[in-house]
């Protein structure tokens, strides 16, 4: 998805923009089919993620940097929440 879609998390209903558009914020978007999950804890799948990736049987599901984005972004989601006031998250750049 990215910036070519977005899901509606309650639902898991995929919506994507139509072929040839942009992915405008003004671009009209089509619900798509229901996403498909497992009925397991999220906990258990991250950590048999992280044994198979001990054991090297597989692949992190996420970046150390995409892990670190998040942090920061769940960071500055509780400050705005405590002040009231929108915060400005820096650039990633190494």
């Amino acid at each position: 998805m990215g910036t070519k879609g977005s899901a509606e998390l309650l639902q898991l209903n995929v919506w994507h923009y139509e072929k040839g558009d942009k992915g405008c914020w003004t671009d009209e978007l089509t619900k798509g089919e229901r996403a498909s999950v497992e009925d397991v804890p999220p906990f258990t799948s991250q950590l048999k993620n992280f044994v198979g990736v001990c054991r090297g049987q597989e692949v992190p599901g996420c970046s150390a940097s995409d892990a670190i984005r998040t942090m920061r972004t769940m960071e500055a989601l509780l400050h705005s929440a405590r002040t009231g006031q929108p915060v400005v998250i820096g650039d990633e750049t190494h």
